[in-house]
Order: C-alpha cells, then sequence, then structure tokens
C-alpha cells in the first residue's frame, strides 16, 4: 500500500528502525514521510491450555515533516501529501486485526506517543510511535520431556578471548562434595 498509491499516498521509507533518527537531519527529512517498525518488548508468558502465550510488542514510527510548520506536518498538506495522522490512521486500519500470514494473534493496536526532540521542532517535523500489540503461543514441556534434559546443577562454559589466547577449562568432574567455584576470585585477593 506504501508504494501502490493505494492509499492516495507514497511513503518513500518503510523498513525496520535502524537508528535512523541519530542520522544528520538534513538526509533524514529528505525521506520523510517515512514508516519505520521497531521489536518493542516481549512481556511474561501466560499459561494457554498446553502451552505458553507469549505477549509482544512492537512500535510503528510515522514520520511527517513540512517546511511550513509543524500542525502542517502533523495534519498533512493536501492532496499527496499526508501528515503524521493522517500515516498513522492508515497504519492502524491496514494492519488492525491482521497477523500477517504468521500464527500469531491478530495485532491490536495500541498507545500513540508523541516522540519529540529538539531537531524534529527545529526542522518541523513530527514523530509518533503507535504501538501494536500480538501474541505466539509455544508448546510447555511434560515433566517426562524435561526428565530426559538431566540437571542443572553444574555448567561448564569455555571462551577464546583473541587478546589473551584460549581458555582451557578442566574436563574432570569437581571432587566429590567441591565447590566448583572455590578458586572463583574476582578481586584477585
Amino acid at each position: 500500500a506504501a508504494r501502490s498509491g493505494a492509499l492516495g499516498y507514497q511513503i518513500p521509507t518503510v523498513g525496520a528502525y535502524t537508528r535512523e533518527l541519530d542520522e544528520e537531519v538534513e538526509t533524514l527529512v529528505r525521506r520523510f514521510p517515512a514508516i519505520w517498525v521497531v521489536f518493542a518488548g516481549e512481556g511474561p508468558a501466560q499459561r494457554r491450555g498446553n502451552g505458553w502465550n507469549h505477549p509482544i510488542t512492537f512500535a510503528l514510527v510515522a514520520a511527517a515533516q513540512s517546511r511550513r510548520n509543524e500542525a502542517a506536518a502533523r495534519r498533512g498538506q493536501g492532496a499527496g501529501r499526508p501528515g503524521a495522522y493522517q500515516l498513522l490512521a492508515d497504519c492502524r486500519a491496514l494492519l488492525a486485526g491482521q497477523s500477517l500470514g504468521l500464527d500469531v494473534d491478530p495485532l491490536q493496536p495500541g498507545r500513540v506517543k508523541l516522540l519529540a526532540s529538539k531537531w524534529t521542532r527545529q526542522v518541523g517535523a513530527v514523530v509518533y510511535g503507535l504501538e501494536l500489540s500480538t501474541a505466539y503461543g509455544g508448546p510447555a514441556m511434560s515433566d517426562a520431556e524435561a526428565a530426559t534434559l538431566g540437571d542443572f546443577t553444574r555448567f561448564v562454559g569455555a571462551w577464546d578471548v583473541p587478546a589473551h589466547g584460549g581458555v582451557d577449562l578442566p574436563t574432570d568432574d569437581p571432587p566429590a562434595g567441591g565447590d566448583a567455584l572455590a578458586d572463583f576470585n574476582p578481586q584477585g585477593a
């Protein structure tokens, strides 16, 4: 929809957010209006039948700019020149209730937040974030399956620090009743 003209306007920049708002302002505003998507986090899993439900949130970042003023950036400047409000309304209408072909719950639009900064005001730009929530399911491991994993009373890790060479850990078990961390001394005392 962003490039097809189905919305009545084109969005030159649609993609995953990779710190674009840290770019030089002059370079960035040439790509407005813009839509970015950023993973905002995953909440605590909840039981769902025989499995788990993992709630996740994404933020859709909508940015628009006008040389006239900030109000024009928010409201738009006529046909083919959407403001941030129109970008948000269209994205909400296109995405609400969709699962985008994935095995997730339908997207639910959430809060909208103004993402203002000193430079956005200087260049007549507005940037809003729209939260989109969904969830995906995952199976719970049965007690019998968990028993096949063994216990986790001992963990041995090895790593390689290039400046210092390889780190070799002993492969033999610590003495019975011994403490595997007895020699660990981070203070060097």
